[in-house]
């Protein structure tokens, strides 16, 4: 299993734009976006963050084939990762993982707006983001999503 070194963990603070990516029985994909992940260095697990209303099919796939892969990008630079590996398990987020996804939204939808205008960012805040879904999961392998020299290359970790 792959680690999480400090660098990731770090970019993953926020804030990031995320994609969460399940496959039913055929292996067809289906995205969902997420809105918060929570890696710490040293260790082989993540924590990714689905709203509650866009949780069902994601669950329902996931019962059936444990692949995940999760797509996290530092939204004020594009610097980011794909984190791939296998489902453990799913919680409710407690009422302080949900304070931080209102905090990761509020910040993020400050960057929208930056990028995009006021009615973008303001938009972005309007998505209803709780109550939301933890999703763990183990992680194999890890891509580096920037952009640039690096783009799609593995990771390679210890």
């Amino acid at each position: 299993m792959s680690k999480i070194t400090e660098e990731m963990a770090q970019r993953m603070r926020g804030p990031v734009m995320i994609a969460i990516c399940t496959v039913n029985e055929n292996r067809e994909p289906f995205f969902t976006r997420g809105w918060g992940v929570r890696a710490s260095a040293g260790v082989d697990t993540v924590h990714c963050y689905i709203p509650q209303i866009l949780s069902k099919r994601p669950l329902q796939d996931l019962q059936i084939n444990t692949l995940l892969a999760i797509n996290a990008v530092d939204a004020t630079n594009f610097q980011g990762y794909q984190f791939k590996g296998k489902f453990l398990a799913s919680d409710q987020a407690t009422a302080e993982e949900e304070q931080w996804l209102l905090d990761q939204q509020r910040t993020s939808g400050e960057v929208v707006g930056q990028f995009f205008g006021a009615p973008a960012g303001e938009g972005w805040n309007r998505f209803i983001i709780t109550p939301s879904v933890r999703l763990t999961m183990e992680v194999a392998e890890v891509y580096n999503q920037a952009p640039g020299a690096m783009t799609a290359e593995e990771r390679r970790l210890v």
